[in-house]
């Protein structure tokens, strides 16, 4: 399992709470500066609060954002009310969907069908296993978060290292590659679509919130396919290379090839099941594009319910609740109230204004290289998905709309520098491998480096194009 993250000192600790509390502080006693409203300057005051206890982690993230209620209505920023329906959001009942198909996929055959699928081919090939392995989780993270990808399949590739006689961490660059291999593969599965990450669907209800621009399940796809796509041939072609793991030996591919024997060789009726239902879902979440009561949401709500129905019975209630993870659901919670209060006080506006002064008459490109690297360089700060999200989402998206760039361009974007971090294994999808030991900082930064200036070349080259393409919003 992973290991806990190290504790802050109470020093440091009650430093950062202190200075989060003084900016909230000024939002009450500073007079605004002109085309800011008292409500506008405290909402941001309350923004720049959060974001130093979410990159300081002097509080917990859950507690952070719990925080945002008292704080904004006290302040006058937001009525409860107001509050509440804000953060009442499709995105939460979605997400609650999502970790109803990752407890279902557990307790089926196909990951481990696709796997044995994937390696036979590798035969005792260091290289191809690795590759397998990245191609097998980000097939699995189209359908489920990034973080289930990785449990699903994480329980394999530590069946692989014993396979291969249990080396001592650091020691085997085939584990390192196994273990590497894992997240960066569920991190390019992420970007397919809506459905591929809980975050997605964030950002999605996040710019309709701030600009009115929507973006469908399909019109998504035109673009979030072909990066997937493309980061996953790269993902896969590049880590192998890069490790260069060692061969392996007569015995070790001998115990290798005795896993396949306890893996079922065709697909059981669960499997099946499991199989027409999720396909069926992205049918009518495509077919969502032109008939609106099929929005995502609803879709994945009454998908999952079938998987509990008698005589499917994927899963068991107990299933599902020990698959929910209660921060994403918090995180959620607070960040549409967020966006809404940032909104209707103006702040984002003022914020635009201020920030991208004279962005109008930036070049696109300009303005793209921009949108990119800040939000690369918010979430190398907040380390957490949501949060960043809520950040970078909030600075940026009205900026760029009101620029002129299409809003899918826009939400891509963010969705792929706010969901992938390739460079340092300091949030929630790095845990379920990194406390194994087979790879340290040194190693992903090294490995994810030339990912990650692959991935900003597309953003900056690829997306825009896709979306003038296909004609986008």
């Amino acid at each position: 399992m992973a290991t806990d993250k190290k504790q802050k000192s109470p020093t440091y600790r009650a430093i950062c709470i202190l200075a989060a509390a003084a900016l909230v502080l000024i939002g009450v006693v500073m007079t605004p500066p002109e085309g800011l409203s008292v409500e506008g300057l405290r909402a941001i005051c309350i923004l720049l609060a959060a974001a130093v206890l979410w990159v300081t982690e002097a509080l917990p993230v859950a507690i952070t954002c719990l925080l945002l209620l008292p704080g904004f209505t006290y302040l006058g920023v937001m009525k409860p009310s107001e509050f509440y329906a804000a953060a009442s959001s499709s995105s939460f009942f979605f997400i609650l969907a999502g970790f109803g198909v990752g407890a279902a996929l557990m307790n089926t055959n196909v990951s481990t069908v696709l796997l044995s699928f994937i390696l036979k081919s590798a035969g005792n090939d260091s290289k191809k296993i690795i590759r397998g392995f990245i191609l097998l989780t980000a097939a699995i993270s189209l359908i489920v978060s990034n973080s289930t990808a990785v449990v699903a399949v994480v329980g394999l590739a530590v069946a692989v290292i014993k396979a291969i006689g249990n080396p001592t961490p650091g020691t085997s660059r085939l584990a390192k590659g196994l273990m590497l291999g894992l997240p960066f593969g569920a991190l390019c599965g992420g970007l397919a679509s809506p459905a591929s990450n809980s975050l997605n669907v964030v950002l999605t209800d996040l710019l309709f919130t701030l600009t009115g621009v929507e973006v469908r399940f399909l019109q998504w796809m035109m673009i979030g396919v072909p990066l997937t796509i493309l980061m996953t041939l790269f993902v896969s072609w590049w880590l192998p290379k890069h490790i260069d793991p060692e061969p392996l030996t007569d015995d070790q591919t001998e115990e290798f090839k005795k896993m396949f024997e306890k893996i079922p060789e065709k697909l059981e009726p669960k499997d099946w099941k499991f199989i027409i239902i999720v396909v069926t879902m992205i049918v009518l979440w495509v077919a969502g594009n032109w008939v609106k009561e099929l929005d995502t949401t609803r879709v994945a709500l009454l998908g999952v319910t079938l998987m509990f129905l008698p005589g499917i019975n994927l899963m068991t209630g107990k299933d599902f609740m020990k698959n929910v993870q209660p921060l994403s659901l918090i995180l959620l919670s607070c960040i549409m109230p967020l966006a809404t209060a940032m909104r209707t006080s103006g702040a984002g506006q003022w914020l635009v204004d201020t920030l991208f002064a004279g962005a109008a008459g930036w070049p696109a490109f300009v303005m793209l290289l921009m949108i990119t690297l800040v939000a690369l360089i918010i979430h190398l700060a907040v380390p957490s998905g949501s949060s960043n999200a809520a950040l970078s989402g909030t600075l940026m998206f009205s900026a760029a709309v009101s620029a002129g760039i299409p809003g899918a361009t826009v939400l891509l974007i963010l969705a792929t520098q706010c969901g992938n971090n390739f460079l340092l294994p300091i949030e929630g999808i790095y845990l379920f491998t990194f406390g194994y030991d087979h790879y340290t900082f040194s190693d992903q930064f090294k490995a994810g480096l030339p990912i990650t200036v692959f991935q900003y070349i597309l953003c900056v080259a690829l997306v825009p194009v896709l979306a003038l393409l296909f004609g986008l919003p």
